[in-house]
């Protein structure tokens, strides 16, 4: 589990440091000003599914209820917040959502590709 945490807390520090280090001078700022806040949110999420996904290894992979769960949850947890950022309407909405949207589908993708398929059985 904490492999599969440590993956993921790599992949979240990469996208900081892209926002810390090139969003100015190359990106010209298009990253909107709550992107490392967006990043810390969708990490939480990961650590969320990583840990149910090792409650469904300890179970011997009875059932994937567990890694279903923490999916359905993340999707729950993603509306709600696309939400609150709707029903606040800070400033460049339609960037910041975008990214929302992206980081949302881009930690699910590395999830499914590099960190659940660690936590399966052999």
């Amino acid at each position: 589990m904490i492999k599969q945490i440590l993956v993921s807390f790599g992949f979240s520090a990469v996208l900081l440091l892209i926002f810390h280090l090139i969003n100015e001078p190359i990106l010209n700022g298009w990253l909107h000003v709550y992107f490392p806040i967006l990043v810390y949110f969708f990490f939480f999420q990961s650590v969320m599914v990583i840990w149910l996904g090792d409650l469904a290894r300890k179970d011997n992979w009875q059932s994937a209820t567990p890694i279903m769960t923490g999916l359905a949850i993340r999707f729950l947890l993603t509306l709600l917040g696309a939400t609150v950022l709707i029903v606040s309407k800070p400033a460049e909405i339609k960037s910041l959502l975008l990214q929302y949207i992206l980081l949302y589908f881009g930690f699910l993708i590395f999830e499914l590709f590099a960190v659940l398929p660690n936590l399966r059985r052999n």
